[in-house]
């Protein structure tokens, strides 16, 4: 394992595989809802949880490393990280005495618990920690919120939306006033395709509803928080799209016309957004590019980075490494589930170990996307040829390094196909065909109307 050596002197936050179960199964997720799978593997999770050995590997993995004082980050990652709550306490006090610089704990859900349950398995022993050991923490809570029942509701489960609603301000109404932890809420939409499609087709007072949505939500957290040691961020909504999907031409057109539509939305009626696109996960790659110039060695690496931020390595109940948390929870699935089916045996996968050797360094895994920029583009050269993607992407080499960086900016920088396959040089394909078929356009010209918004905002002050 010297490889590792170096690299593990470097981290300063960690994601853990918390849970590999789910308590509902979202119409637009990528992760295989194969319940017999999924609780058989949890099992596992929560018994090296009981026995500590979970915590151990941990320990000796970072045993002597300098990552021990450096380390300020730990985010719970799954499936629902929830429905291992019993095991926090424990864990966050372990973790806490291990890595003494701790300050930061962040974790998404998907709420249906509920309130009571979140509060009493995450809040109260971080209140409590932070109290007892005169040792200030932070929670950033992130919510998985898709919009409007009749989006939210339709791609989860009746009443979900108010459930979500109910939770948030349970924890908020519970909160004391005054406190040594800091909690910070994050929304979290994803918007498929599909539900793009009935915007359009109702037009513009559907766009109207999805952000005001988000705008009056906000509103009613921030009155809730008030007095309380908690920040609403991203309160109103800004949707993501689905990750990974198998997109088709049809769907990039979609896009194309949904982002189109963005510019006609009353902002009037949106303060929480005044100083916000309505749409920036794709926009990533494109806003990078104008900034820097073409000059694309000056690209932060962060920039590529998905909602779990800083994570730099994330670890499982066994020890073993990965590049990030989505990587884990897919190589784990899908091997876990041949194995069952063929020998019984449990699950023990070392794929992880070995891409890792091949891939790690410090944010290794944003390391290679320049190189693989020459290896797109024969990929996207073909689609425009068979006319899959616009055909401007056969005769410009422009266009395809907008493609291509936008791809990147928008989807983990290269997507679930390199996850499966262990192969860095994959090219997210479907993932083009999104982009590729007038969304890039509409994105440009989408940024265009923000920043002339803002100049003329800015000149009438």
């Amino acid at each position: 394992m010297e490889y590792f050596n170096a690299a593990l002197n470097n981290v300063c936050a960690l994601s853990i595989h918390w849970s590999s179960d789910c308590n509902i199964a979202c119409s637009y997720c990528y992760i295989k809802k194969d319940k017999e799978c999924m609780a058989s593997l949890n099992q596992k999770i929560r018994k090296s949880l009981e026995d500590g050995s979970y915590v151990n590997n941990i320990k000796q993995k970072f045993a002597g490393t300098s990552s021990v004082q450096q380390l300020d980050t730990i985010s719970l990652w799954g499936a629902e990280p929830t429905i291992n709550g019993p095991y926090f306490k424990e864990f966050l006090e372990e973790m806490q005495n291990f890595f003494p610089n701790l300050t930061r704990w962040m974790f998404s859900t998907n709420a249906k618990v509920g309130g009571e349950k979140i509060f009493k398995y995450f809040l109260e022993p971080l209140l409590e920690y932070a109290d007892n050991n005169n040792h200030p923490l932070s929670l950033n809570l992130q919510f998985s919120l898709d919009g409007p029942a009749w989006i939210n509701d339709e791609s989860r489960y009746d009443g979900a939306t108010q459930r979500t609603r109910e939770t948030m301000l349970y924890i908020l109404n519970a909160l004391p006033e005054d406190s040594g932890l800091t909690v910070r809420f994050n929304l979290k939409p994803t918007l498929d395709v599909s539900y793009m499609k009935i915007m359009c087709d109702r037009g513009i007072d559907a766009f109207n509803e999805y952000y005001q949505f988000f705008q009056n939500l906000h509103d009613e957290l921030t009155e809730a928080a008030k007095g309380k040691n908690c920040a609403i961020l991203g309160g109103a909504g800004v949707p993501t799209l689905v990750d990974p999907g198998d997109h088709s031409k049809e769907d990039g057109q979609i896009l194309a016309q949904w982002i189109r539509h963005l510019k006609d939305v009353d902002r009037s009626q949106l303060p929480a957004y005044e100083n916000d696109y309505l749409l920036y996960q794709p926009l990533r790659g494109v806003i990078k590019i104008a900034e820097e110039q073409g000059n694309f060695k000056h690209i932060a690496p962060s920039q590529f980075s998905c909602s779990a931020g800083r994570t730099e390595v994330t670890i499982d109940y066994l020890g073993n490494l990965y590049m990030c948390e989505r990587v884990s929870k897919n190589l784990a699935y899908n091997d876990y589930r041949s194995i069952l089916d063929t020998t019984g045996s449990h699950y023990d996968n070392d794929l992880g170990q070995k891409f890792m050797k091949k891939m790690w360094s410090h944010y290794g895994y944003h390391l290679n996307w320049q190189a693989r920029r020459l290896l797109a583009d024969p990929v996207i050269m073909l689609a425009a040829k068979a006319g899959e993607i616009n055909s401007i992407y056969f005769h410009s080499t422009e266009a395809r390094t907008l493609l291509y960086y936008s791809t990147i900016g928008l989807y983990c920088h290269v997507g679930i196909e390199e996850d499966l396959t262990s192969n860095i040089y994959v090219f997210p394909f479907s993932y083009a065909r999104l982009l590729g078929n007038g969304a890039i356009e509409a994105l440009i010209e989408y940024r265009k109307y923000e920043e002339k918004r803002h100049e003329q905002k800015s000149s009438s002050q």
